[in-house]
C-alpha cells in the first residue's frame, strides 16, 4: 500500500536549516515560491536528494543564471 504525502518537519539538504516540506499541500509549500525551468530542476535534482528551503532555491537560480549546463 502506498502511503499519502505528508507534510513534515525536514532538514534542507544544502543549509540544513530547519523547515516545513508540504509536498502533499504544494500550494502552500515554500518551494512554490520559486520558478525553476525544467534544466535548472534537473541540475538540482542531480545535486541534493531531498527538498531545499526557498532561500536555497532561489540561490541555486540565481547562480545557474546565464549559465551552461547538460540539459538532461
Amino acid at each position: 500500500m502506498i502511503e499519502p504525502l505528508t507534510s513534515r518537519q525536514t532538514e534542507c539538504h544544502r543549509c540544513h536549516r530547519s523547515f516545513t516540506c508540504r509536498a502533499n499541500d504544494i500550494a502552500n509549500c515554500e518551494c512554490k515560491t520559486v520558478t525553476l525551468t525544467d534544466a535548472e530542476r534537473r541540475y538540482i535534482a542531480k545535486k541534493y536528494t531531498d527538498c531545499l528551503c526557498a532561500t536555497c532555491l532561489k540561490e541555486m537560480k540565481a547562480s545557474l543564471a546565464g549559465k551552461t549546463y547538460p540539459p538532461q
